[in-house]
């Protein structure tokens, strides 16, 4: 109570206090409405704070982000440029006491930044490591497994086997299966990122197509009609372009139904593949906090005539497309604070072009919160559970100790997470006291 909930409900996007019955929003009102109906149940007087739904990181790698706190022993700011997106190094056998400490590593960094929700691009062992985490009850985020798109029959099968068990066979709200991830090409700090013109210096390489178009659709209609989700990785624009061909050939052969295709990264587009994007119902994923590096990426291959845009985030949701962020921690930066910050601004890392990067693509702050979680819970069909402060939602949700709403924006970078908190129950409090009335149940 006594607070200012951000609720990412448009129609009612501000209260003051929220209740909470068995790990979900029971009522949301004024703070004497709802003070009224805790009876004697815990209170937590949140001084006028700022609540917002918890972040759902729609792309991180969890395990080896986990692996790499553990080498290096750092709070998890590893990174001082683009260049060191990519050290963590071959991977090398490992044993399930190394991949469980390597889990938790992972989610104790997660709740000190108020991250409720992932969205974790594994494999098959990383998924019995968090089913065997959420069998003891260790679990302090929700985690929604993306495995690779060549394995697609095995996990139909064990879908079909009630492996998982829950609804439809897909797992529990703690684990969930159900998408499948493909890659396209590379990265651009590896200059595998493919692209329209060369990189600089090269001759005529521009980058690796990691597939054609014929398998890549084999791949990815076979998902499809195994009633999977597909995510494809594909970063330049010659990636871009070839995964939404692929993804209206499916719509155009298969059954009409509601299939979220994802493409994952998306930082280079063709302007002619914007709106296509919005018509075919394609949901981009992006890891805002890599704008920050991108104008030497950008400024060192295309000129202003150029027909490529680099992050476009205002226009996509101009053109009325969805957008989600995740960080793609461990291969960046894992803040979403820092994402956060790099929407709203487009400054580079290096302080140049204090006006942004291309400002005119620049989102506001509500438009940026919804992207780290309404549009991070469409993104895995759970919209009707989470990413909202709504009667029935799960409760959670984190307290802050600035108004990003409305501080000067540079200061959003600097937020820090005071209280975060899953299913009702605290799994993080930096709050300096906590009384008989400060803890929920």
């Amino acid at each position: 109570m006594n607070a200012t909930v951000w609720t990412g409900d448009p129609i009612r996007p501000i209260v003051e206090a929220i209740a909470i019955s068995d790990g979900q929003i029971a009522a949301l009102g004024p703070t004497a409405e709802i003070r009224a109906l805790a009876g004697d149940g815990n209170i937590l007087d949140a001084d006028g704070a700022l609540i917002t739904p918890g972040f759902i990181d729609t792309h991180i790698h969890l395990l080896d982000a986990g692996r790499r706190l553990l080498q290096e022993g750092s709070s998890g700011q590893l990174y001082d440029d683009d260049e060191s997106l990519l050290s963590i190094g071959p991977s090398a056998p490992r044993t399930t006491q190394e991949d469980d400490e390597a889990l938790v590593a992972g989610l104790n960094y997660l709740v000190t930044q108020g991250v409720t929700s992932v969205h974790h691009m594994g494999n098959w062992d990383d998924l019995e490591t968090l089913r065997r985490a959420e069998s003891k009850g260790r679990l302090t985020a929700r985690v929604n497994v993306v495995l690779p798109i060549a394995s697609s029959g095995r996990l139909v099968d064990a879908i079909a086997s009630d492996q998982f068990g829950g609804e439809q066979g897909q797992g529990s709200e703690w684990v969930r299966v159900g998408a499948v991830k493909g890659v396209v090409d590379g990265t651009f700090p590896t200059r595998t990122a493919a692209i329209d013109l060369p990189y600089p210096g090269t001759g005529d390489d521009r980058g690796l197509l990691l597939y054609d178009e014929e398998r890549l659709y084999e791949e990815v209609v076979n998902a499809d009609d195994a009633g999977l989700q597909v995510a494809l990785h594909a970063v330049g624009e010659r990636a871009t372009n070839l995964a939404i061909d692929v993804y209206e050939r499916v719509n155009q052969e298969r059954e009409v139904k509601d299939r979220r295709f994802r493409l994952e990264h998306a930082q280079h587009l063709l302007d002619t593949d914007l709106i296509r994007l919005a018509q075919l119902g394609i949901l981009i994923n992006v890891q805002p906090a890599q704008i920050m590096h991108a104008a030497r990426q950008f400024d060192s291959i295309y000129d202003s005539d150029s027909r490529i845009v680099s992050f476009p985030l205002r226009t996509l949701l101009e053109v009325r497309a969805r957008v989600a962020f995740g960080t793609d921690w461990a291969f960046a930066p894992p803040g979403p604070f820092e994402g956060l910050y790099a929407a709203v601004l487009r400054r580079q890392s290096d302080r140049s072009l204090r006006g942004g990067w291309f400002p005119n693509e620049r989102l506001n702050v509500s438009q940026a919160l919804d992207a780290y979680t309404v549009n991070g819970a469409y993104a895995s069909f759970e919209e009707n559970q989470k990413g909202r402060l709504t009667v029935g939602h799960f409760a959670d949700f984190i307290l802050l100790d600035t108004n990003v709403l409305n501080v000067p924006l540079p200061d959003i970078r600097f937020t820090r997470v005071l209280l975060t908190v899953v299913g009702g129950e605290i799994v993080f409090d930096r709050r300096e006291t906590r009384g008989d009335t400060d803890a929920l149940p």
